[in-house]
């Protein structure tokens, strides 16, 4: 199938590892050009190294919740490129704390950054009829998480809230929005990869709940957030895709 995404626009925070990388890397394979950001340059060196396709691949290093740091990237590369046609707001991390700050920070890192990202690029995209894919996560509809989590799912289902209004208020002005919800996803070097190493019980635990008796894999995310992200599909906004191995219990009306 061609995903009409050949010479796009396309712009993917957060694109250095896991989930993200795994994103630019099928963007870059459907002929996209695709700018990302990271904290870090090695990683991004990393990324360069391994998907060699030239100009078509741009990587920036950005802490995307500095005051505005991710504004300034993403106007100066609508600037360079004339505009942009597609965005995934993919930054996330969790906060390795349990006291009361951990509160704030998961605010700026899992909500308030995305918000302010979206802002910026939704101007460029109502130029381009563009396509916007938010990346939150099944903690949002979970009411039973560990403690490291009760800050994280909380700000997640505030993300698949505020997208779920974007959906509605951009549809008239021609953009589409819609939501990935990733189940338990592993990253060698990612939270599931240090779960496996340190607490190979809770892990394998987790796995069993999926019906495939396993954890997804960042190229399944990047699938079904390319394909939501792309012109063939003109018609779809205000989804939100569970992709979770079935981990989710409940009928997704």
């Amino acid at each position: 199938m061609d995903l009409g995404l050949s010479g796009a626009r396309i712009v993917v925070t957060g694109g250095s590892r896991g989930i993200g990388r795994a994103t630019v890397e099928l963007l870059v394979a459907e002929g996209a050009r695709v700018a990302t950001c990271a904290r870090g340059r090695e990683s991004l060196d990393d990324l360069a190294a391994a998907v060699d396709v030239g100009d078509r691949l741009r990587t920036d290093q950005v802490d995307v919740t500095a005051d505005g740091a991710v504004e300034e990237w993403i106007s100066d590369v609508a600037d360079a490129w004339g505009g942009i046609d597609g965005f995934v707001s993919n930054v996330s991390a969790r906060v390795y704390r349990t006291d009361i700050g951990r509160w704030p920070e998961t605010f700026d890192i899992d909500l308030y950054q995305h918000v302010r990202a979206i802002d910026a690029v939704v101007p460029h995209l109502r130029e381009s009829n563009g396509s916007l894919v938010v990346i939150s996560s099944i903690a949002a509809v979970l009411s039973e998480l560990p403690d490291l989590d009760r800050a994280y799912g909380p700000m997640k289902a505030a993300l698949t809230q505020y997208a779920s209004q974007l959906a509605q208020l951009e549809g008239r002005n021609g953009v589409r929005v819609n939501v990935v919800s990733p189940g338990p996803i592993h990253v060698d070097d990612g939270f599931w990869g240090q779960v496996r190493d340190g607490m190979p019980e809770v892990y394998d635990g987790v796995a069993a709940r999926s019906v495939f008796g396993r954890l997804g894999r960042p190229e399944e995310v990047a699938a079904g957030v390319v394909f939501l992200l792309a012109p063939v599909n003109a018609y779809t906004t205000a989804a939100n895709l569970h992709i979770d191995g079935g981990l989710v219990r409940a009928a997704r009306y």
